[in-house]
């Protein structure tokens, strides 16, 4: 069974937290006239947590902090995985309903893409 390493967990860790100030600055700045945020994203955003801070709670109580197994990264990983599924899936209906992909930037999609090889490298 492969261990978890330090680097995993600063990994990790660094990624939460650019993440969480990426999610802070929705308060923080004008967002013009969007005026709410809508509430499947933000249940499903919830529903993702629980599901990451549940299998982390149930390794930590099952394994030694040295001995923790992949779970939690699976789960971390699927739940990666399905925000940016919800992430696109409307720009691409945007794009197929105006048939043109005019303001959209592809350097997300390879930025997203580049990561998710090499997370698996």
């Amino acid at each position: 069974m492969l261990q978890v390493k330090y680097n995993d967990l600063v990994f990790a860790l660094h990624g939460f937290a650019l993440s969480s100030v990426q999610f802070v600055q929705i308060w923080m700045y004008d967002r013009g006239t969007q005026t709410k945020i809508n509430i499947f994203i933000v249940l499903f955003l919830i529903f993702l947590w629980l599901c990451s801070l549940t299998t982390y709670i149930f390794e930590i109580s099952v394994h030694e902090i040295y001995d923790l197994s992949w779970d939690t990264f699976l789960v971390m990983g699927y739940c990666k995985a399905a925000i940016t599924f919800v992430k696109y899936v409307p720009q691409v209906y945007l794009n197929y309903s105006r048939k043109s992909t005019v303001g959209f930037s592809l350097a997300n999609v390879v930025l997203d893409l580049m990561g998710g090889i090499l997370s698996f490298i």
